[in-house]
């Protein structure tokens, strides 16, 4: 009785197994799908967007930073 409940067991560990080795085969076939749907930028609209967002980010930076040492100066002129 041990013995067959075992094998039932192992059958049913390698059904499941073949199951989920299935749906990850699918995924990637569907993912592999959708990724040849992608309409990829240009290298020219790649390197365009990429300065115009580290541009950004150094005026915020720069915007940020004087803010801050203003507000610091205020903070210690009303401490001292």
């Amino acid at each position: 009785m041990a013995k067959k409940k075992k094998k039932e067991a192992a059958v049913e560990n390698k059904s499941l197994l073949q199951e989920k080795i299935q749906l990850i085969r699918d995924f990637l076939e569907e993912a592999r799908g959708e990724l040849k749907k992608v309409t990829w930028p240009t290298r020219k609209e790649t390197l365009t967007t990429s300065a115009a967002v580290l541009l950004l980010v150094l005026v915020v930076s720069l915007y940020l930073g004087l803010v801050d040492l203003g507000l610091a100066k205020i903070i210690e002129a009303l401490l001292s």
